[in-house]
């Protein structure tokens, strides 16, 4: 390969690949003189130094990314009801009342039967979204399990 094609081949690559993004973006941001001009002229460094460094990804195919997005749509549903789960009990912790451990997807009977009628009015709203969080979480997590059965067969070996 000659020189010019190594240099027009990274230039080529551009500033908005992802593994550039990835890579070196440490490198790229924390320059005091950034431009387009300095960036690329980094990343040729790169290459002739280590070429490992800017090795290109192999993208996942279109047909993977409606499963990624319904883990992720998961992951946010989980996040979103640990958020509401851990301030309830530290709420209830300052009234001198502890919740009984349990599941998150027991937690909300187990903490309104827990709760004094004080803090009812305002907590049980939030212990009805970690309901409704919890539902939308087995939706996905059903939606994932018949994804697994169609189209990721060899899932099933590693359960």
């Amino acid at each position: 390969m000659t020189k010019h094609f190594k240099s027009l081949s990274l230039s080529r690559i551009g500033a908005h690949s992802r593994w550039v993004e990835s890579t070196v973006p440490e490198m790229i941001t924390s320059n005091i003189r950034k431009s387009n001009k300095v960036d690329a002229h980094l990343r040729a460094r790169l290459a002739r130094v280590d070429r490992q460094l800017l090795c290109p990804v192999i993208y996942r195919d279109r047909k993977q990314y409606p499963a990624i997005a319904q883990l992720r749509a998961r992951n946010l549903l989980v996040r979103a009801r640990t958020r509401l789960i851990n301030p309830v009990r530290g709420i209830s912790n300052t009234m001198g009342l502890r919740i009984p451990a349990c599941g998150s997807s027991s937690f909300r009977g187990k903490a309104a039967s827990s709760l004094p009628e004080e803090l009812k009015p305002s907590l049980m709203p939030l212990l009805e979204t970690i309901a409704h969080l919890n539902k939308g979480i087995y939706g996905f997590d059903k939606a994932i399990e018949g994804l697994n059965r169609e189209q990721y067969p060899e899932k099933s070996q590693l359960r």
